[in-house]
């Protein structure tokens, strides 16, 4: 006899068997997070379908057939609510082989009772046609009251996971998504109770297969709605247990409320030995504990140390500004790798240090040594001067004069490439540079015209004299020289400062022999220890002139490396808004 209930129960079975057909193929690469809600469907889409199918059935072996179908469903959804809750909770780690084998107890003897037809599940069954339906009737087993009794255990513990889930959650769509599952788990579990206290609105209807359509209505919408199995909030206790920090938490008592791993091998913690305590007690390895909880400021790292350990602790208050103190969270960070490696550096630092200043000193006294020397042979080389001499003998003179003249640069090139790299580099004001610069060079009538924004670059100190040697350069080499611009611009590669004239410039074929060692050698540092200045800090220089137009330097300062000005006051410079 088919009745709108057994209508109304197989089409609601096969929209369930769809949405479970859907979710396990949404989410068919990530099996494990999916396989919980996909077999709660499949047993609720037995349940109901079976009890539809029950319904209608007119005889005994129907109904009994269909009873033993929707016990397919029934046995197993107690359990797979309770691995779906846990699962969504992120509260995976309780679901061992041995509690899905200890979940499993009471439905795999439910079934293998229901198949057998085992009168301690149905003690007695039979059919009643008094109703406005043919329906199963039976006197229950002491079995029957023991699986009623795990379902509705089963329907309370997950509820109250979920009201435990919807208090911890503080997103909102977290909250709807756990509101959403409470609307499916709690349906049937209140339906059970009015099935069992007699108090359905339709007698000797079981309402819990219609109850379980609202649970799949529930998942359904929450599915396509609010993402609900795809997106799954991470508990804050695995989040907790994972990260390197240390993290305890103390309430507004100061007793501990939480801590992970990372802060219990930091305070020298067994697991869960400081949960409950005063943090006060937890002292051993951190007398200035209390002090930091009570006085740290927000943000402000305070370094301890235990032996050979190095630790930072910051205190974050909980609560808003304004609030009541709700307590606090003490990150505990382990930076004792971090100062070994600091204080390595430190004593290698040290060292280098001390071998400079050795090899400085034995650069200098042979410096000095060979310039003295130079002066001995330049006097002897006078005294033959005064001789009369033959060309062949004056010839050889210049030779020697020549000679000691090269030493003597050589000499000179080892002071200034020493000098090169021994101090860290300094934010430098560019635009007062080419005035110092300008100090240390003849320029004669050669004007400078300085047209650089207020702005400072990140360099070494003898940046300035980088510049006193384009201007040397410049002069010495323009031939028709009569004024220097200096200017900047900007590119995706950084700030480019700009050094032309109006002389001679430089050929084509020149213009990477000029930063070659030793080439013109004569010119103050040279082009070549210019470049050397230039990249410890990154900076390139090349020649971008026109031959015959006028020579070009740029030096490309890399980003990072430069800033505009700040005046004392804070008043930006001169530039600031083009250089932002």
């Amino acid at each position: 006899m088919i009745t709108g209930y057994s209508v109304f129960l197989i089409a609601a079975a096969v929209i369930t068997a769809l949405l479970a057909a859907f979710t396990g193929w949404h989410r068919r690469q990530m099996i494990s997070s999916a396989m919980g809600i996909v077999l709660l469907l499949i047993a609720i889409t037995l349940y109901i379908s079976g009890y539809g199918m029950e319904l209608a059935s007119s005889t005994l072996a129907g109904m009994l057939f269909w009873s033993k179908v929707q016990y397919l469903g029934i046995a197993w959804i107690p359990p797979l609510l309770l691995i779906v809750v846990l699962g969504y909770a992120d509260l995976n780690r309780h679901i061992s082989p041995a509690v899905l084998a200890v979940l499993s107890v009471i439905p795999v003897i439910t079934l293998a009772l229901v198949l057998t037809q085992n009168p301690l599940h149905y003690h007695t069954v039979g059919v009643d046609t008094s109703a406005p339906f043919p329906r199963l009737v039976f006197t229950p087993g002491l079995w029957y009251f023991v699986n009623s009794s795990y379902l509705f255990m089963s329907q309370l513990v997950g509820t109250a996971l979920l009201v435990w889930a919807y208090r911890r959650s503080t997103r909102p769509l977290y909250r709807r998504q756990v509101l959403i599952m409470a609307i499916g788990a709690i349906a049937p579990f209140v339906a059970f109770i009015l099935y069992l206290a007699g108090l359905s609105p339709i007698p000797h209807l079981d309402l819990v297969p219609f109850a379980l359509v609202i649970t799949a209505t529930a998942f359904t919408v929450g599915i396509f709605s609010f993402r609900l199995f795809d997106l799954i909030p991470i508990a804050h206790s695995v989040i907790l247990q994972k990260i390197p920090v240390g993290v305890m938490v103390v309430d507004d008592l100061e007793r501990v409320t939480e801590v992970n791993p990372a802060a219990e091998a930091a305070l020298g913690l067994a697991p869960d030995e400081g949960i409950g305590r005063p943090a006060a007690d937890l002292t051993e390895r951190f007398p200035e504990l209390p002090r930091i909880l009570r006085h740290a400021r927000p943000g402000v790292e305070e370094e301890v140390r235990h032996d050979d350990q190095h630790f930072t602790f910051e205190v974050v208050p909980l609560g808003k500004e304004g609030d009541q103190p709700a307590g606090s969270v003490l990150l505990i960070r382990d930076i004792t790798l971090w100062r070994q490696a600091e204080e390595s550096l430190r004593r290698r630092t040290d060292e280098l240090e001390v071998a400079n200043r050795q090899l400085a000193l034995i650069s200098a006294i042979t410096r000095h040594d060979i310039s003295n020397q130079l002066v001995v042979v330049d006097g002897y080389l006078d005294l033959l001067r005064e001789d009369e001499m033959t060309p062949v003998q004056t010839g050889v003179v210049e030779q020697v004069q020549n000679a000691t003249g090269r030493v003597r640069r050589m000499v000179t090139f080892m002071h200034d490439y020493q000098a090169i790299g021994t101090s860290a580099p300094v934010w430098t004001d560019l635009r007062s540079l080419p005035g110092k610069a300008a100090a240390e060079v003849a320029l004669g009538e050669v004007r400078i015209s300085n047209l650089l924004p207020d702005i400072e670059v990140l360099a070494d100190p003898l940046l300035e004299k980088v510049i006193a040697t384009l201007f040397e350069n410049a002069v010495r080499h323009g031939a028709t020289v009569t004024e220097i611009l200096l200017s900047t611009r900007t590119d995706p590669s950084g700030l480019i400062f700009v050094c032309e004239d109006d002389g001679a410039g430089v050929a084509e074929d020149r213009k990477e022999r000029i930063f070659e060692r030793g080439y013109g050698s004569n010119t103050g540092l040279g082009l070549f220890l210019a470049r050397e200045i230039l990249s410890i800090t990154g900076m390139k220089i090349a020649e971008t002139g026109i031959p015959g137009v006028g020579a070009q330097f740029e030096i490309r300062v890399p980003p990072g490396r430069y800033r505009t000005r700040v005046h004392p006051g804070g008043d930006y410079g001169e530039g600031a808004e083009s250089l932002a």
